[in-house]
């Protein structure tokens, strides 16, 4: 495969072990079992051709489609990109538990070789600095992966069939998970591309805490991409992508849109809301542009 660089829109060819392996990225000390991303995906990695034959074929059944749920939750919560979005609230959060605290006189304040500020006052003025391990948001996304794994499988699919692949494929990259907004500005969609011939547009849905996800809710339709669809998806997941994107071929035209989406990636919001408690804290992913 061919793979390009966002950063400096080099590009190469290589094969998965190349770019794809993070020695001991697996390994979160965060966890009982250290390694137990490891006994999660030996079910979904033997598995996951087979699956994309079958709905390629527009025959899914509820095992193919929970090896795939398993593998785009396995994405999201676990990738470099992932991590990096996931310390981000949580470095945040530490700033809104310090004021909470020392509103309770549970903090004391500093030291008067730190002129006897506020730890929120050292907070703001970058004299202490948050450091979260991403490790950490790993450990959480790798802890709910069988729960997202449900939630998907119980969404609405659209699978996109691409009869124009050997010319103009579908690209993947180092987050093939990639954020599309739908029409609830609450939910995105999550476009997925599987094969150079295949992907597939998840619709999540909203539902009560209590709801369980059966897999009786799973819907489905098969469509057929023309090249600019082919392409609008390309452009997806180029711009989510964190640094890599990958295809079977190398051509002008996708180095051309590599460069036209390079400047973009994906960012979080962190939003405070006063409560009688405190605050409700909430996120946002979105996409960003440099």
């Amino acid at each position: 495969m061919f793979a390009f660089r966002k950063s400096d829109l080099a590009s190469f060819p290589c094969d998965s072990r190349d770019v794809c392996r993070i020695e001991d990225g697996s390994t979160n000390a965060y966890l009982n079992s250290p390694r137990i991303l490891e006994d999660y995906l030996s079910d979904i990695e033997p598995n996951y051709s087979d699956a994309c034959s079958k709905i390629g074929q527009g025959r899914p059944d509820y095992e193919s489609i929970l090896i795939l749920s398993g593998f785009i939750a396995f994405v999201i919560g676990c990738s470099p990109t992932s991590m990096r979005l996931g310390a981000i609230p949580l470095s945040k959060m530490v700033r809104t538990e310090a004021e909470l605290l020392e509103r309770m006189g549970e903090i004391e304040p500093a030291p008067p070789e730190l002129g006897g500020k506020t730890l929120t006052e050292l907070l703001d003025e970058g004299l202490v600095i948050v450091d979260t391990d991403e490790k950490f948001p790993q450990s959480m996304g790798i802890s709910g992966l069988p729960e997202q794994a449900a939630q998907f499988a119980s969404f609405r699919w659209e699978i996109i069939l691409n009869s124009h692949a050997e010319r103009h494929p579908f690209v993947t990259s180092d987050f093939p998970a990639s954020i599309e907004p739908s029409s609830d500005p609450q939910i995105l969609n999550r476009v997925v591309p599987l094969r150079p011939d295949l992907a597939v547009r998840i619709h999540p849905q909203l539902r009560p805490p209590n709801r369980p996800n059966l897999a009786t809710d799973f819907r489905y339709r098969v469509v057929q991409a023309s090249p600019s669809e082919v392409t609008s998806i390309n452009r997806t997941t180029i711009r989510c992508a964190e640094q890599l994107v990958f295809s079977p071929i190398d051509s002008p035209g996708l180095r051309s849109l590599v460069k036209r989406n390079s400047r973009y990636f994906l960012d979080v919001d962190h939003f405070r809301t006063p409560s009688e408690a405190g605050y409700l804290l909430t996120n946002r992913v979105f996409l960003n542009q440099r």
